[in-house]
């Protein structure tokens, strides 16, 4: 029997999927939360983090056909300052990387409507890089474009709602997990290793040099001047890092709470065909309150 992986399993698509697949296929349902699910036939829960690349690794293996659901997928952090583009490519990379690693035979994803137009607006040009990411690693794909479904359990109310919570007063609270992933320029010529010293650079400047970011064979530190206080601790992690992606791990600092010696990664990754990369601080845990 074949072996599907469906992320976003939880969600109204991927609800009624399930119900159809576990009749001629042994479904891997992943989601996020899967508290109150229970294993039945041919059907085995999962909870993973998909922006972590490892995990998406892991829960990938043995698996002939994977579908993607997974756009629009908000990190475990309690606080994720990001937009959706820039968080969509990010777990398309790690998905279609996962694939390649484990011979995925194929991928089927599952995508809005997408327009001929270049000048289409960004919600639905992050679509198209979607496709584009997924296909780079060598994995065939196939897109399945579809579109609004409405009603309480369809996609649209699941961003009206996103985006109510987000605008809408939220009573004050310590954030003690932090995930933040923004877009950078990455010029082809230059490698990970030199946008990662470009980016040391740029700490500096925006900080009138009250701060300086020294990166020296595989450590990365974050100074507070004047005072000589090491604010960030940060140390490569060679396992993890490749021409495209440089990893760091926090290791230590003011900033960094106490006790904990695997306090979240740093990292800069190239996106494919591109001349940008992603900047991605992960399951950060701030040694002070991080309020909003």
């Amino acid at each position: 029997m074949q072996k599907i992986l469906l992320t976003s399993a939880t969600s109204y698509i991927g609800a009624h999927l399930i119900d159809k697949l576990k009749e001629k296929y042994e479904v891997i349902a992943v989601a996020k939360n899967i508290e109150h699910k229970q294993q039945e036939t041919n059907v085995t829960w999962r909870a993973v983090e998909l922006f972590d690349l490892e995990q998406a690794k892991q829960v990938m293996k043995d698996v002939d056909i994977v579908i993607y659901l997974a756009h629009s997928m908000m990190p475990n952090a309690q606080l994720t300052q990001s937009n959706l583009r820039d968080m969509e490519a990010l777990v398309a990379d790690n998905f279609a990387k996962a694939a390649r690693d484990n011979d995925v035979k194929h991928i089927v994803f599952v995508n809005g409507l997408v327009p001929n137009d270049v000048n289409a607006p960004i919600p639905l040009r992050r679509n198209i890089e979607g496709e584009r990411i997924l296909g780079f690693y060598g994995t065939p794909v196939t897109m399945l474009q579809t579109n609004f479904i409405t009603g309480s359990k369809g996609v649209v109310y699941d961003v009206v709602n996103m985006v109510a919570r987000y605008l809408l007063p939220q009573q004050q609270q310590n954030i003690k997990n932090v995930c933040s992933i923004t877009r950078i320029a990455a010029p082809n010529d230059y490698t990970m290793e030199q946008i990662a010293n470009t980016y040391a650079d740029f700490l500096n400047k925006v900080t009138f040099n009250m701060v300086e970011s020294t990166i020296e064979g595989k450590y990365f530190e974050i100074k507070l001047l004047g005072l000589n206080k090491v604010l960030l601790s940060m140390k490569k992690m060679s396992q993890s890092s490749d021409s495209d992606r440089v990893v760091y791990q926090i290791v230590g600092g003011a900033l960094a709470k106490a006790g904990n010696n695997l306090n979240g990664t740093f990292e800069f990754r190239r996106l494919v065909n591109s001349a940008q990369a992603l900047v991605a601080l992960q399951n950060y845990q701030p040694s002070l309150p991080w309020q909003f």
